[in-house]
């Protein structure tokens, strides 16, 4: 399995693995290798490809199949920047402009309306050691008054940073 996927511990082997055991233990809790094997005894090989390719999926991988070679491969998927979502839009047919714009969650089966296209108004920050504890500056001076020390927090979005917002 390991010259299949990457080798021992590679990317590839370790989605596999992670694919593996979300799919034995549908909570996507920590399961044990009893739990796998038993995953892998008692599943229908049809449900199991299905389900294992939902989970890698979930972790961002496309399974790809080259008619030319016959040779099925993952593919990590790769967040897009501005511009392509811009050439993406660009490539829209003008009747559908006017339509809502939609956003899917990995394999959610409804879409999401977009809401509103906004600019961050300021930086945000983040603190290295507790990431729950993240804001603007003003906020995180207010929270924590004297105790508040900026060499505990790393800047994370900056202000003017471009987002899309869906519910």
């Amino acid at each position: 399995m390991e010259k299949m996927f990457g080798g021992s511990n590679g990317e590839q082997e370790n989605a596999l693995m992670t694919a593996l055991i979300n799919a034995a233990d549908g909570e996507h809790s920590l399961c044990d290798e009893e739990a796998v094997y038993a995953y892998l005894e008692t599943t229908p090989k049809t449900s199991f490809v299905v389900e294992l390719i939902q989970e890698l999926n979930k972790l961002g991988y496309k399974i790809t199949n080259d008619l030319n070679t016959k040779k099925m491969e993952t593919q990590k998927s790769q967040p897009i920047t501005w511009q392509q979502l811009k050439e993406f839009v660009n490539s829209i047919p003008v009747e559908k402009l006017k339509n809502t714009a939609h956003i899917v969650v990995e394999d959610d089966a409804f879409s999401k309306p977009l809401l509103e296209p906004y600019f961050m108004d300021k930086d945000i920050y983040v603190n290295k050691y507790e990431s729950e504890d993240f804001g603007n500056l003003e906020d995180l001076k207010e929270v924590h008054n004297e105790d508040f020390n900026i060499n505990n927090y790393e800047l994370i979005t900056a202000a003017g940073t471009p987002f899309l917002w869906a519910e």
